[in-house]
């Protein structure tokens, strides 16, 4: 049987950022997962630009 991914979001925090001269909602946030994920990943759109970037954190 294989494992079920698991993603658990901890601390999140509503904030403002800017794209292209445009203001757009963003969110910062915490989670945990059951895999790796290398820092620097990018999530969504934007990534290019450095939105979207997941970065781990010290223990």
């Amino acid at each position: 049987m294989a494992s079920q991914i698991r993603v658990d979001v901890g601390r999140t925090h509503h904030t403002s950022c800017t794209v292209k001269g445009v203001s757009m909602p963003g969110t910062r946030c915490e989670f945990m997962a059951n895999f790796a994920i290398l820092d620097y990943v990018g999530l969504g759109k934007s990534v290019s630009r450095g939105f979207g970037a997941v970065v781990g954190m010290k223990r």
